[in-house]
């Protein structure tokens, strides 16, 4: 499989126009997992590569697996980017931008040497941790970058800036047990103990220069609980949408209070600026398969 960017004028009647459309890739597989604009439009993309002759980027495959960063511009020509990831597998998810247009990533790695600076975790912890990397508005070099994680599997996959440039990252962990008591929950958070089950969602702020935690909470209850995605507004609250089948699963103020069937329903859920409560929080889905994205 080949990444393939394109973009589309929706405004053009009677259907949409094509503007341009193009691969990105290797010889191997690439798959994007998310997009973001810089300011005058030009498109990032991230994901995960297995290709060593990845067209356009700098530096060289790490493992089986890295995550990539590309840079196109508003033509959709080549720009720049790079692989980023150490010697075992390691998945980008997610992107966002700063005024600046530096490049903030996160996902999820198995490499004890994936790319760190002097942050708050330069070492791994379990067997996969999350990470939020810093690069340069080229995607070319890594400015900061930590670990986050505890001891068993965590999985970072939606990050957003507030609007005075804190980090805030939300993903999925089973670590029950937090080293250190930094990372999936700190003391005051809104949810401090796990829920239970095979994973609990996690929302977590940082500095900009990644060298202590904000807030962290857990978000779950008694089964699996999913977050896929985050938005913050100006007033500094997290927005998180994703899955659960937990029938404990937080609620606040919902639209809807319980499970509505057998299977998972999406939430959304909105998290106060200090990390320590809800605003709002729902199921959402129908009788069967429900997933927030």
């Amino acid at each position: 499989t080949d990444v393939f960017v394109t973009r589309l004028d929706p405004w053009f009647i009677p259907t949409p126009e094509l503007i341009w459309s193009t691969y990105l890739g290797g010889n191997e597989t690439d798959r994007a997992t998310a997009i973001a604009l810089r300011s005058n439009g030009a498109p990032i993309i991230v994901g995960t590569t297995d290709s060593s002759d990845f067209v356009g980027l700098s530096g060289a495959l790490g493992g089986q697996t890295d995550g990539f960063v590309a840079r196109l511009t508003n033509s959709g020509a080549w720009d720049s980017g790079s692989w980023v990831g150490g010697m075992n597998n390691d998945y980008i998810y997610a992107v966002a931008l700063d005024p600046s247009n530096n490049i903030w990533i996160t996902g999820s790695t198995l490499s004890p040497n994936f790319p760190t600076t002097s942050v708050i975790q330069p070492s791994k912890s379990g067997k996969t941790d999350a990470f939020i990397t810093k690069l340069n508005a080229a995607g070319t070099a890594v400015t900061v970058s930590t670990f986050i994680g505890a001891l068993g599997d965590d999985v970072a996959t939606g990050i957003a800036l507030n609007a005075t440039g804190y980090p805030i990252i939300t993903g999925y962990t089973d670590s029950a047990v937090s080293p250190l008591n930094l990372f999936p929950a700190r003391p005051g958070a809104f949810q401090q103990t796990y829920g239970g089950g095979k994973s609990d969602g996690f929302i977590t702020m940082m500095t900009p220069i990644l060298n202590s935690i904000v807030y962290s909470t857990y978000l779950g209850g008694n089964y699996e609980d999913r977050p896929y995605a985050i938005a913050v507004d100006d007033a500094g609250n997290a927005y998180v949408t994703g899955y659960t089948d937990s029938t404990t699963f937080p609620t606040e103020m919902p639209l809807y209070g319980t499970l509505n069937g057998l299977a998972t329903d999406a939430f959304v859920t909105i998290l106060n600026e200090t990390g320590k409560g809800l605003l709002f929080s729902t199921y959402f889905g129908g009788s069967y398969y429900d997933e927030g994205r």
